[in-house]
């Protein structure tokens, strides 16, 4: 009898665990060629193609708006850096819409970025980088920019 016990937990684990497809994470490239990022505390998802490998992020909260920057490897030493080997390809601008709405009038904390989403209370912004690194000319395109920004969800 607990033959059988064993054999039967032992069918309904190896089940349940093919059952519940596990999530890539967000530093390894998936089956469908991308590097799936999500941010749970400000609500999005992006995605960035194979060439986004060892890809880094940072955030900064700058009171009224927060900024995700999302940085890839160049060994451009003419390109600027602020973070030493990487350039920043992509932004994303989280704005609280109370924030937004109370200084609408003088605002200038999204000149130069594109809206690509809103819910109830928040804006999304994103911005791309406007120079390309040498040794990513070859890399990056409009097309590979207009993937990113389609993936965006929230």
């Amino acid at each position: 009898m607990k033959k059988i016990l064993t054999i039967i937990l032992f069918f309904v684990f190896i089940l349940s665990a093919c059952g519940q497809k596990q999530a890539v994470p967000m530093d390894q490239l998936s089956e469908d060629g991308k590097y799936h990022y999500k941010n749970e505390q400000l609500g999005f998802w992006i995605n960035f193609p194979e060439e986004f490998i060892y890809y880094q992020t940072q955030s900064n909260n700058l009171g009224n708006y927060i900024d995700m920057e999302y940085f890839v490897p160049t060994g451009d030493r003419e390109y600027p850096q602020t973070v030493k080997s990487y350039a920043r390809a992509v932004m994303i601008r989280v704005i609280d819409k109370t924030d937004y709405d109370d200084a609408l009038a003088e605002d200038t904390s999204v000149i130069g970025f594109e809206k690509i989403a809103e819910t109830s209370n928040r804006l999304y912004f994103i911005d791309f980088w406007n120079t390309v690194p040498k040794d990513w000319i070859d890399k990056w395109s409009e097309g590979m920019r207009q993937e990113i920004e389609k993936s965006f969800k929230n």
